[in-house]
């Protein structure tokens, strides 16, 4: 029996099973496991920073490939998955989120002053959407900010369902009736009907709900309004407005007849006085 274990002390199979213990020990398979959760993580953080980059510089979300094989050549380990498009539209919606959401909660715990601004508008798909922007006063840096805060899918463009989504969509991100009753502070939008109607608006329906709010038009509105009214009442400006909108629809089309036109310059002076802001509209008339 003593010979038979000596003789096992000095295998190659004992010297091998000792080595397992060993290294079962070690927790190699939990090291090795680690290492690659930490290898994976970085890839990740690079992968979200290029998302970052491109959403912050308003690039489209095509360029997350040329950037990433850019990064590559230069040595970088960029993994291989996230790099879609659609992945990179995740990204960019999981970051906005945890931005909006980590934004709520600072103004929530400081109880700060807000306003909203929203204005209703159709997309290319002929969809009825709602934007809202936040505006909110940050004491530490006395500044009031405008933030882009979200955009929703409306079911109608009626009165009702416009209130309605706009409330649920305050309530989804934390702004509860007891603290929108003591900061909200005013609510801007356009001169649409259903929007300031005095009767049944929108803007009446909030007051109605919160009844400290300061109903606002926009500025940018009422001036585009007014010069409106002033184009209508001068008539040289409606022929001068009406002869280059002919002349545009003419040789913006037309190839042929914009070499015809030799050095006018129709593409940079388009429609001198259609439905533009005010600022469009003087650029135009300059290069008139």
């Amino acid at each position: 029996m003593r010979k038979k274990l000596s003789s096992h002390k000095l295998s190659v199979a004992h010297e091998k099973a000792c080595k397992i213990i060993s290294q079962s020990k070690k927790n190699t398979i939990e090291m090795f496991s680690s290492k690659m959760q930490i290898n994976q993580h970085e890839i990740t953080y690079c992968i979200f920073r290029t998302v970052y980059h491109i959403a912050k510089i308003n690039r489209p979300i095509s360029d997350l490939k040329k950037l990433i094989l850019l990064q590559v050549e230069n040595g970088l380990d960029m993994g291989r998955i996230l790099q879609s498009d659609h992945a990179c539209a995740d990204i960019v919606y999981h970051i906005s989120n945890e931005m909006r959401t980590k934004l709520v909660k600072y103004i929530l715990h400081n109880d700060n002053k807000v306003g909203f601004m929203i204005d209703e508008s159709t997309t290319m798909s002929k969809k009825s959407a709602l934007s809202i922007c936040l505006r909110v006063n940050i004491p530490e840096i006395n500044i009031v900010n405008s933030i882009y805060f979200d955009l929703i899918e409306l079911t109608n463009a009626e009165v009702s369902s416009i209130a309605n989504s706009f409330i649920c969509a305050l309530h989804d991100f934390g702004f509860d009736n007891s603290f929108l009753l003591r900061n909200w502070v005013s609510f801007a939008c356009d001169g649409a009907s259903n929007m300031l109607d005095k009767k049944a608006g929108v803007a009446q329906l909030l007051l109605n709900q919160f009844p400290n709010l300061i109903l606002w038009h926009c500025s940018n509105h009422q001036l585009e309004l007014a010069v409106n009214d002033v184009v209508r009442d001068i008539l040289p400006i409606c022929h001068m407005k009406s002869f280059f909108d002919k002349l545009y629809s003419i040789c913006s089309a037309s190839p042929k007849n914009k070499k015809r036109t030799g050095t006018v310059k129709l593409n940079s002076i388009g429609r001198i006085l259609g439905t533009r802001w005010v600022s469009s509209r003087a650029r135009s008339v300059m290069a008139v």
